[in-house]
């Protein structure tokens, strides 16, 4: 169990406070010794003989986590004679376990749910990209698919839905100008050109921010100088 310990020393009284998802900052308005601060009363989680000056809200580490999954991958290229190589390939993730257990709320199975609740992180069981590529010696085009399998929001008790982007890429390389370097190359391509909004879930801004990319449809120039 991870806690956090917080010590503070006055002329007479040294004391220490284990405390968990709360730093607190205190001024002793009195002098004593370890037996009068065991007969400080807490009223309502706050120590009442206490001036509170600041209060820091942070995360802490429960006790563990444990998750385990597989990831699969697998590509082919096909040559051609003339029309250059057509290769796609597939990655594929699976989360097969992720257990979680909390000093307060005790086991919690958070496989396929958003963890809200817990300390936990969003975790759809499956996720899976798919590329189709063309390339010659000067030129490349790539199409990406994205898939992220649906989970549960624990929080409104609701699914959060699949979801699946497209992005394409144009790439094409000049003739090197030397032996010795590479040629420029200048790429050109979209991200999510269907312009998918992410799966709505029922709080602050509408989606996801661990799981999904609220942006939409992008587009970018990139060049590449070699040296």
């Amino acid at each position: 169990h991870h806690q956090h310990l917080l010590e503070k020393e006055v002329p007479t009284l040294t004391y220490s406070l284990n405390f968990k998802r709360m730093g607190l900052l205190w001024r002793l308005p009195f002098s004593g010794n370890a037996q009068a601060l065991s007969q400080i009363e807490f009223a309502g989680g706050i120590i009442s003989p206490l001036t509170i000056e600041q209060i820091n809200i942070y995360y802490d580490n429960a006790s563990s986590l444990k998750t385990n999954g597989v990831d699969l991958g697998f590509s082919h290229n096909w040559d051609t004679n003339n029309a250059g190589t057509f290769r796609y390939a597939v990655e594929l993730t699976r989360i097969l376990q992720y257990d979680l257990e909390d000093p307060q709320i005790g086991n919690i199975d958070g496989l396929g749910s958003r963890n809200f609740n817990n300390f936990g992180t969003s975790t759809p069981e499956l996720r899976g990209n798919l590329q189709l590529s063309w390339n010659t010696s000067a030129h490349s085009i790539n199409l990406f698919a994205r898939h992220i399998d649906s989970y549960m929001d624990d929080q409104n008790n609701a699914q959060i839905d699949s979801h699946t982007t497209f992005d394409v890429q144009y790439r094409y390389t000049f003739s090197p100008i030397s032996d010795t370097s590479d040629g420029i190359s200048v790429s050109v391509g979209g991200i999510n050109v269907t312009d998918e909004d992410p799966p709505y879930v029922a709080t602050n801004g509408g989606f996801d921010s661990k799981v999904h990319d609220p942006r939409g449809k992008l587009y970018y120039l990139n060049v590449v100088l070699p040296f």
